[in-house]
């Protein structure tokens, strides 16, 4: 019985991967490519949906990738989300 229910568990987890809701309430893994020439200035939660603030992109600036992780109490349940940006030449 444990086996089964550690199975659908990790079955759960994999078909939610990616999606906000599992992210920050199952230990999931989310990444998001901004659109090019756009910079990350912030992200943040609300409920289970995630909101990120983005300005154009300028010349001087790099594109970069930001890796959020969540640091829980217990250390389990613990979500990431990876932001990539994207500059054209």
């Amino acid at each position: 019985m444990k086996k089964f229910i550690i199975s659908g568990l990790l079955i759960s987890n994999l078909i939610f991967s990616g999606c906000n809701m599992a992210t920050r309430q199952f230990d999931g893994t989310q990444n998001i490519n901004l659109p090019e020439n756009k910079k990350l200035v912030n992200a943040t939660w609300k409920e289970n949906s995630l909101w990120l603030l983005t300005k154009d992109m300028q010349n001087k600036y790099i594109a970069e990738t930001y890796k959020f992780e969540e640091d829980s109490n217990f250390g389990v349940m613990e979500g990431t989300v990876i932001i990539k940006e994207n500059k054209t030449q």
